[in-house]
Formats: C-alpha cells, structure tokens, sequence
C-alpha cells in the first residue's frame, strides 16, 4: 500500500481556506486505499475534516512547540532560541522516519514557509510537492534566508500554485524558475452546477464581505474607509461582514467609532449558498491572496464581485463584464470600483450569470479528486 504524507505549515489559525485542498485530498486518497498521515499543529477543538481523516484510517501527528526541560535547560533555550527551534522540529520530523511516507505533501500558508520541512525531506531522500496558497507580495526573504528557500523549491518534484500569479511572483522572490509548476485550485462549499435566482430589486443593495476578520490580509480597514464615505452613508448600500478572526472586536470598535450604520457582522456562516440568496454582491478588500474560495462560490452562485487586482483575482473577474477589479487595495481605488459598479447594478444579474460561466470554465468540480489524481499519478510513474 503507498503511502502519502501531509504536512500543513498553517500554525497562524485553527483552520483556513488553505486546509481545505490538501485535507479532502487526504480523504479522498484514503478511499482509494492509500495509506494517510497528516502532520499539523495541536489546536483546542480537533476540526471535522481531521476526525474524518482519523475515522477513515489515516493517522494525525500533532507537533509539539516546545521541549520539556530542566530549569537550567530552559535557561539554556532562552540563551540559545535558534537551537531550541533545531531540536524542536528534530522531534515534529520524527514522524517521518516513523511513517516512512513515498511522498509528501508540503501545504504552505504562504509561499514563504515551511523550509524546513523541505529540508527535512531532502535529508530523508523522501520525494515531497509543494503546495502554495498565498503569496506575500510585501515581504521578500531576506538574503541569509533565500538560498534555503530555493533550494526547498527547486528540489520538489512538483510545485503547485492556486493561481497562476502565486506562481510567476514566488519566481521573482526566490530569483529561481520552475518549470515543474503546475495550478490547482481550492475545493468550495456551492454546488457546482445549480443555477442560482435573482430574486432582488435594486431599492436596497445588500452586500457580502466574507473573509477571515484579520484585518491587514483581508483589508477591512482600507473597506471601511470607503464605506465613511458621505456618498455611501447616504446611498441604501448595506454590507455584512462574514467570518471570525483574530480582529473581530478591534473591528466593532473601529465600526462604532467610524459610526458606520451601514456595516453589520453576521458571524461565521457555513451555509454560503443560504448568503447568496440575500445578497447581490461580494466586496473585497484584501492586500494579500491566493485565488480566494469565496470569491469562487460567489460567482459560482450566479453573484458579481467587486476585488482588488491582488494575486488571482483577475484570473476570474473580467473588470466591468463578470464583475469590478480595483486596481489596487487602496480606499481611492476600491471607491472608484464599488461607484462602477453601483452605477450598473441594473446589470448586476446577466453580469452574475456571466461570473457563474466564467467560474465554472475555470475550476473543475471536484478540485481535490483533481489533485488527489495528480498525486497518485507522481507515485505510479516513480514505480
């Protein structure tokens, strides 16, 4: 029986748009009777997709973050914080001598991290592929760090981005090409091929913000500051904000102080279909992307989107005809695209049934069965 790890750098948040793909990937392979283990930070509740990975007979390895010592070692640690980081990940790598994976599946948060996981597998010669979620445009490694960085790139057998500018930018950050690059794309919580109803005037504008409420990522500052605007005070254009996250009640304040009546937060949804029904539009502000999964349900759902031209926005939204791109994440552009985009809404449904196409002409239906099929092809040509 093959055998395939995964490894999730994600230690920011208990769980994420990024742990989607590689989680139902794993469950997926493990219905094709591949032998599964996940290794992935220990958070208070166990999420749904790891209890499913457990009960389907995949094994979890939860990593430790430190190391238990004497007085004098800790002392020692404190002194010595980069030799205690070795030691750590010296144990949180012990699964993979135990396990003994044919491949490993590297899921990165963003395009930066989990180096040395790579390393990690290079030593142990055990073929690994790279997954990126994000990248950060704002931050390039620093010179004592990017050797490592791409020699973890270039030694993978493959690497994989969710939208094609993830990839051509990791290349100029890392001052390396890769060939062995290929796109995949994020699995979604919409059905696929239903066909969504407009059942909206346009006497009230209802629009959805749905992120992780982590304001410099996703940009609820540079949104809110649109949103003081006189004009949009005065206009019924309403938004709500959907998602949980680290700034939730630094946003309420900043709302509360900004006096913004026309922002409510409705909480983390699950039921993203049920929010299509009471909403027009997606509005976005983030700095920083992958190609995010809510601006794919949205049109999915028959909904235009009004996005900064961050990462693999522009990869679906054809600005003015499926939906608005601001050119940046800045309040002047994003303003300038929500007023394009208000002074159409008359056309808001045949452009949503546009995003739906669109959607649907990008991104397969099942996108972890996809990439589950790309994995189990790697280890079949290695035989």
């Amino acid at each position: 029986m093959k055998k395939i790890g995964f490894i999730t750098t994600n230690d920011g948040h208990p769980w994420g748009g990024s742990e989607e793909l590689w989680s139902l990937t794993a469950l997926w392979l493990l219905k094709m009777d591949v032998q599964v283990a996940v290794s992935i930070k220990k958070w208070e509740k166990k999420h749904r997709n790891l209890t499913g990975i457990e009960q389907s007979g995949g094994s979890i390895f939860f990593r430790t973050n430190s190391v238990s010592r004497s007085t004098v070692g800790k002392v020692r640690a404190r002194l010595f914080p980069y030799h205690e980081k070795e030691k750590i990940q010296a144990m949180n790598s012990g699964w993979l001598d135990e396990f003994k994976p044919d491949l490993v599946v590297i899921s990165l948060g963003h395009n930066m991290q989990g180096v040395q996981w790579m390393k990690a597998c290079i030593e142990r010669k055990i073929p690994y592929v790279i997954v990126v979620h994000l990248i950060l445009e704002h931050k390039w490694p620093l010179d004592k760090d990017v050797e490592a960085i791409r020699e973890g790139y270039t030694k993978a057998a493959r690497t994989f981005f969710v939208a094609k500018k993830n990839h051509t930018f990791t290349e100029f950050q890392i001052g390396a090409a890769l060939p062995n690059a290929e796109i995949v794309r994020n699995p979604f919580k919409v059905n696929w091929q239903q066909q969504f109803s407009w059942p909206f005037d346009d006497q009230t504008v209802k629009i959805a913000c749905i992120a992780s409420l982590s304001a410099y990522h996703k940009g609820h500052d540079i949104l809110f500051q649109v949103l003081s605007l006189e004009k949009w005070r005065k206009r019924p254009l309403f938004v709500t904000l959907l998602g949980s996250g680290p700034h939730k009640e630094n946003l309420m304040k900043l709302k509360e102080r900004l006096n913004l009546e026309n922002v409510t937060f409705g909480g983390f949804v699950d039921d993203i279909e049920a929010v299509w029904q009471e909403h027009q539009a997606l509005i976005m502000a983030s700095r920083i992307e992958g190609l995010p999964i809510t601006l794919v349900e949205a049109m999915l759902c028959g909904r235009i989107a009004i996005v900064p031209d961050v990462s693999g926005n522009s990869e679906l939204v054809d600005d003015g005809e499926n939906g608005f791109l601001a050119q940046a994440p800045t309040v002047g552009l994003l303003d300038d695209a929500l007023e394009r985009a208000w002074q159409k809404r008359g056309d808001w449904e045949a452009m949503g049934r546009k995003a739906a196409a669109k959607a649907r002409s990008v991104m397969p239906e099942n996108p972890a069965q996809v990439f589950g099929n790309k994995i189990l092809g790697m280890i079949q040509s290695n035989e």
